[in-house]
């Protein structure tokens, strides 16, 4: 029995939700207003004493006032209550109390005064102005490739240009260098061999200085010793002079006696 019992009521669960599930529409509401303005959408139980709200909708209508939500409901029939605002000014508010049926189409017109009505093109006009701006974009796409392809011949022969004149300045440029380096090659090598000139002639004259001072010391030298020589031998002269004048006086003074 139990077993029968949890079986059982496991089935109506399932049975339940799936009628639940089954019950449920979506109802299509399309409302039309002015412009991008702020558009408020509540659903509501019209049985109810109380308002009871089933579900909120909020959003912006187009560039020419059409907004759409999508309702999904279990309730048998439904009101809604529109609010049109303008920079969080409310613009106008419209009831509809038409006890709306789940699954239905509903197109509802909420105009506030003072604003401009734009009705939205139709397919053909939609159809018209998509091949307008199909053949627009190829024409531009043709151009672009155009200009393009121009572009890029122009920039191909600057370029090319370009390349050329820098090649031709390279050229030139390394020529100049070259003759540069050469000469100041050649002139660093002539200052520098007039250099080690002028350096060895100095270095032979400070020699040759050196060998005349020495010549000169050196007969200085030679000639105070001839002078001590000479004096010597003068004193010797003197001496043997003394010497014999001695031995005349001697001799002289033998005489007299």
């Amino acid at each position: 029995m139990k077993k029968r019992f949890v079986v059982l009521a496991f089935c109506l669960m399932i049975f339940v939700s799936a009628s639940i599930l089954v019950s449920a529409e979506i109802s299509e509401i399309n409302i039309k207003t002015a412009p991008r303005l702020q558009v408020k959408l509540v659903t509501f139980n019209p049985d109810s004493i109380e308002f009871l709200e089933l579900k909120r909708f909020e959003g912006f209508s187009d560039m020419y006032g059409d907004i759409s939500f999508e309702f999904e409901s279990r309730v048998s029939k439904f009101d809604i209550w529109v609010y049109v605002y303008d920079f969080d000014k409310k613009v106008i508010s419209k009831k509809f109390a038409d006890n709306f049926e789940p699954g239905e189409l509903i197109s509802l017109e909420v105009f506030p005064t003072g604003y401009e009505i734009l009705e939205a093109p139709t397919e053909t006009e939609n159809e018209i102005e998509e091949i307008l701006v199909n053949d627009t974009e190829e024409i531009e796409d043709e151009l672009l490739v155009d200009e393009e392809e121009n572009e890029s011949f122009i920039t191909g022969l600057a370029v090319g240009n370009i390349i050329n004149k820098n090649v031709i300045y390279s050229v030139i440029g390394i020529i100049i260098l070259g003759v540069i380096i050469f000469v100041s090659i050649r002139l660093w090598k002539r200052r520098s061999g007039k250099k080690e000139i002028v350096i060895k002639k100095l270095s032979e004259m400070t020699q040759g200085n050196n060998v005349s001072n020495e010549i000169e010391e050196a007969e200085r030298k030679i000639k105070e010793a001839q002078t001590e020589i000479n004096k010597l031998k003068n004193q010797d002269k003197i001496s043997a002079m003394e010497k014999k004048l001695q031995e005349d006086q001697e001799t002289l003074k033998k005489l007299r006696d």
